[in-house]
């Protein structure tokens, strides 16, 4: 708007009236230009923060989901590990009654051997039997 009245006093006897809204006319769209790249200034310094901030979200996203995976792996390794822990104790504590009974039978095997050598009736029979081997091997 300025411009075109800048232009009605372009006249010889308004030069300077002409020169006036001209420099006015300057003035403004100076004015208006740099308010226009300071907001679109403003408007990219925005954008910037925003994609920041929406990057910052998207790696502690990923980072959270990270955790709760390497969170799930732990557990499931820690409920391997007991599950294996449980099952040895169960088969060491089957091996242990297995181990006192196979003890009990050869205390009692090893008792058995005992008598069965001091017995009159078992020296006689072994006897024979020496004396068998003996008349076979020659």
């Amino acid at each position: 708007m300025i411009q075109y009245i800048s232009k009605a006093f372009e006249t010889p006897e308004q030069l300077d009236r002409a020169l006036y809204y001209y420099k006015e006319f300057c003035l403004v769209s100076v004015n208006f230009e740099q308010e226009r790249n300071q907001r679109r200034l403003r408007e990219s310094e925005l954008e910037i923060n925003v994609l920041k901030q929406d990057k910052e979200i998207k790696e502690k996203e990923n980072q959270a989901l990270l955790y709760a995976v390497a969170l799930g792996l732990i557990v499931i390794i820690s409920d391997l590990v007991y599950r294996n822990f449980r099952n040895k104790q169960k088969t060491n504590q089957k091996l242990e009654i297995i181990n006192n009974a196979l003890a009990r039978k050869n205390h009692l095997l090893d008792k058995r051997n005992v008598d069965a050598r001091t017995s009159p009736s078992c020296q006689k029979q072994f006897g024979n039997c020496i004396a068998f081997a003996c008349l076979t091997i020659c």
